[in-house]
Order: C-alpha cells, then structure tokens, then sequence
C-alpha cells in the first residue's frame, strides 16, 4: 500500500519540478538579421526573371528580407508614402510608408538612410524604355536624415 503512494508522490515531484523549471524561461527569438544585399545586386539579377511568373517568383524569393539602404527622398505623399531613389535615377525605385510625425521631418532631396523589410518586387518602366526594378518596404526605420541639399 505504501509504494503506490510513494510513487504518485515521486511523480508528483517530478512534474512539478518540470513545470517550475521552464516558468519564466521563454524561448529567444532571432534578431532580425538585415541582408548585404543591394539594391544593385536586386537590379542586376532582375533581368532573369521578366516574365510575369518568374517576376512573382523573384518577388517572392526576397519577400520578408531586412534591408539597409540609402538613397535620396523623390516625394511625399499626402498620406505619408515616401518616394526613395536609390541609385541616381531621377524617379524613385523605393517606397514605404511612415508615421505623421516621421514625415514631417523628411523633405524632398534629403538623403537618408534605412532599414526595412521587403514586401514586393515589382518593374516599372522609364524614358526611354528600360525596366528597373521597384521595390516595396515595409516595416522601415530611419537610421540618419541629412539635410537636404537643394
């Protein structure tokens, strides 16, 4: 009679002291690691994938990816988009949006650096006709804003 009792009373031990362990011991999450990628390199792959599946395939083969970037403020919307250009083009090849008070700090031809994470590869096509790629960010952090040079 006592051994049942004294084995419910181990196992009882046991689990309590499994449960008490793993209290306040959550699992760390990754930090998000931001890519080396370029813009550059993004660009130059893109002729690979023209067709319109293999435009989602390459779309879908960087969605999700952290990227660092500086590139010169084109325009603001009204409703806070923020039109980046990347390389010297003279339309922007960047965009995402920010909050009221991030966009009133910004100005068109401030250079500015940021982190943000791809939504969307897309092409957009220029005078004279040559596609580049544009890409849509989300999630983005301003890590410097210079002053504009006008």
């Amino acid at each position: 009679m006592r051994t049942p009792i004294i084995l419910a009373v181990v196992l009882l031990a046991c689990v309590l002291a499994l449960l008490f362990t793993h209290i306040g011991h959550e699992p760390m999450e990754d930090p998000v690691t931001v890519s080396s990628i370029t813009y550059d390199e993004m660009n130059r792959e893109l002729p690979n994938f023209f067709s319109k599946s293999g435009l989602r395939e390459y779309s879908n083969k960087h969605k999700g990816t952290r990227v660092k970037w500086t590139g010169k403020i084109k325009k603001i919307s009204g409703d806070n988009v923020v039109y980046v250009s990347i390389d010297e083009s003279r339309s922007s090849n960047v965009e995402f949006t920010v909050s009221d008070k991030t966009a009133e700090n910004l100005r068109k031809n401030q250079m500015i650096t940021f982190a943000g994470t791809i939504d969307e590869v897309g092409v957009i096509e220029t005078f004279p006709p040559m596609p580049h790629m544009y890409v849509y960010l989300k999630n983005v952090e301003l890590e410097t804003q210079n002053k504009s040079d006008k």
